[in-house]
């Protein structure tokens, strides 16, 4: 695919990626036809390629012929289409507004005629006399001497502020933010997928060259590694399509019963809050369904997760009990490969920049400095974020929790717990979460955990062997 010399196993060799122009296409790519030159109809501006000199045969590749339309165009005319990407993503932004406030309205009807007509009546009648109270009250403060027209304006003021209450409240459970946290989750996660398909076809078709492996060991090789980009997409997916963890909604006898949906429990209300059953059972404020012990409540999902530890808008989802663990391997995954592409290419990288060939292309020397940017930057983020769960994991921690305590000792001024609460020792703690390894590693595995934690875990860990 190079067509520059190769070693014995048909791989090209380094120093034909320099003597020629290597890149996503050959040197010998035929020059770019009349009608990726010509003026468009319409006004549409010159092509790039006739006023910078860029020519889009050098950025695409031969692939499937709408990715190669695709990249023409875009390379072509690159401001016109990010106007349209733009435009495409606004339009979700507002169309995802707009289905919020939809949702919220049928659940305002959905909750009326949750409630029996007969309570709705007894709580209409008890606002109407609490508002009456409250005008009178008002009244008789501020001018006595003015009678009904005093009342008449107290009850008006009255009206009014319960108005500008339902509407402060209304606003809060609609939550702006949390609206476009949640419609900016599947643009991030095409991100994510569009960046691990770019890193790995950096590694087949930069680093892989680059490497000069004989037939054998690059067939190996290419097989071995390819299981990295496998993983961190199943992983990704499982993260993303995998339910948390939902509460068991329960009755007010403690049976079992079909969860409501978001805002239609009839002890919800907007304006007079939230009930409870007289039987001492903890529901959330928000959704009614009951709330066990270490279980959250997502704004952004507008639900309750168990052991929720946060929102992941990467993944567009919440990571919570049931799927922590894919999350984890998630993030070991990406760390590892973007850490293996990072050093592979950091020669080619260094080439390029202190050594350039007059042969290479821009395309070649963008993609190569792109594709090591971008897995230097994953590395050094990704990472630091794995060791900080891997540490929450061994105890038995979530982040809303590790926050809780830490902001809590801040307010009291008190040192924190040597052992954490929920914590049976770390080698528990990493079963709970992400399952038993194989009985040949565990005794390793026990040694990394004392390793990697502090000695007051390292103890919990030898005691719980």
């Amino acid at each position: 695919a190079l067509g520059g010399r190769t070693s014995a196993g048909g791989l090209p060799t380094p120093a034909s990626i320099g003597d020629q122009r290597v890149g996503p296409m050959a040197a010998t790519t035929p020059s770019p036809s009349p009608a990726m030159t010509t003026l468009p109809r319409g006004g549409a501006g010159p092509p790039l390629d006739t006023w910078l000199g860029i020519r889009p045969h050098e950025w695409c590749e031969p692939w499937p012929w709408v990715y190669t339309y695709a990249c023409h165009q875009y390379v072509t005319y690159p401001m016109w289409w990010s106007v349209i990407v733009g435009d495409v993503v606004g339009v979700w932004f507002i169309a995802a507004i707009l289905l919020r406030q939809r949702q919220q309205d049928k659940e305002v009807r959905q909750r009326r005629l949750a409630i029996p007509k007969a309570v709705r009546a007894r709580r209409a009648w008890k606002s109407v006399a609490a508002s009456a109270r409250l005008a009178s009250m008002r009244a008789a403060k501020e001018n006595r001497w003015e009678g009904a027209c005093a009342w008449r304006n107290s009850w008006e003021s009255v009206a009014k502020s319960r108005a500008e209450r339902r509407d402060y409240l209304h606003k809060l459970d609609y939550n702006l933010g949390a609206v476009m946290t949640r419609a900016t989750g599947p643009v991030m996660f095409t991100v994510v997928v569009a960046l691990i398909v770019f890193e790995t076809h950096a590694f087949y078709s930069l680093a892989i060259p680059w490497m000069n492996l004989d037939e054998v060991t690059g067939w190996w090789f290419v097989r071995i590694m390819g299981v990295f980009p496998a993983r961190i997409l199943l992983n990704l997916a499982r993260t993303t399509f995998t339910d948390p963890g939902r509460p068991e909604a329960t009755d007010d006898d403690g049976g079992a019963k079909d969860a409501m949906p978001a805002s239609v429990w009839p002890g919800c209300d907007v304006e007079m809050g939230s009930g409870s059953n007289g039987h001492g059972t903890r529901r959330c404020g928000r959704c009614g369904t009951s709330k066990p012990e270490r279980c959250h409540h997502c704004k952004v999902c507008r639900r309750c997760v168990l052991k929720m530890d946060h929102h992941c808008p990467i993944v567009n989802n919440c990571i919570g009990r049931g799927n922590h663990r894919y999350f984890c391997f998630f993030l070991f995954d990406v760390t590892v490969a973007c850490f293996l592409i990072s050093c592979l290419i950091a020669g080619l990288a260094a080439q390029v920049v202190i050594f350039p060939s007059p042969k290479m292309t821009v395309a070649f020397r963008i993609h190569v400095l792109a594709a090591f940017l971008v897995a230097m930057l994953v590395q050094s983020t990704i990472g630091p974020f794995f060791i900080f769960h891997l540490r929450l994991v061994l105890a038995n921690e979530t982040t809303l929790e590790f926050l809780g305590r830490r902001k809590s000792r801040r307010k009291r001024n008190a040192k924190a717990k040597e052992v954490k609460e929920y914590s049976r020792g770390a080698m528990e703690n990493f079963v709970e979460s992400c399952g038993a390894p194989p009985a040949c590693l565990r005794p390793t595995m026990e040694r990394c955990l004392r390793w990697l934690m502090p000695a007051n875990m390292a103890r919990l860990a030898k005691r719980s062997a």
